[in-house]
């Protein structure tokens, strides 16, 4: 697996429309890594761990053909996908990605059609504090060899509008 992203945050305060009590009730979406497939055998992603968590969790990971999947929502809000067809399709754990091609994504658009699988994780805050995690790590297995992979994005849970 090849990490293509660039390394950034995401984070999602509590709104008006969505108070702390509600994100530490449902798991809330992101849209974190893009993974490439190199070679012609699939990667099995045998487990997704949380680097550098401070009072998260993970509660839900898939992996998404193509691009396009947002921030914020609840995890599975179709709202938060621009293609929901790419969604329906997604791989939960343990997940095998086969090797992507523009032709084999599910759906044509600007980033649906990208050679890539995006991680989408679900996380729920473990306490009243500022939730985070630094990176997400992958340990995967690709002809009968183990290997780990370090992502480069970020994300957060904060219970104030100014915490993010």
């Amino acid at each position: 697996l090849i990490d293509k992203s660039d390394s950034f945050g995401n984070c999602q305060a509590a709104t008006t429309d969505d108070p702390w009590s509600v994100l530490k009730s449902r798991p809330t979406e992101f849209g974190m890594d893009t993974l490439v497939v190199s070679g012609a055998a699939p990667a099995v992603v045998t487990s997704v761990e949380a680097v550098g968590a401070r009072n998260i969790r993970l509660a839900e990971v898939s992996f998404v053909a193509g691009d396009g999947t947002g921030n914020g929502f609840a995890y599975g809000d179709l709202r938060a996908s621009a293609y929901p067809a790419a969604w329906a399709a997604r791989r939960g754990m343990p997940a095998s990605l086969p090797p992507l091609t523009p032709a084999s994504t599910v759906v044509n658009g600007p980033w649906s059609r990208l050679p890539e699988w995006q991680v989408v994780i679900g996380v729920l805050p473990t306490s009243d504090a500022k939730a985070s995690l630094s990176a997400l790590r992958f340990t995967y297995r690709v002809d009968g060899h183990q290997h780990q992979l370090i992502g480069r994005v970020h994300a957060a849970l904060s219970p104030t509008a100014n915490g993010c």
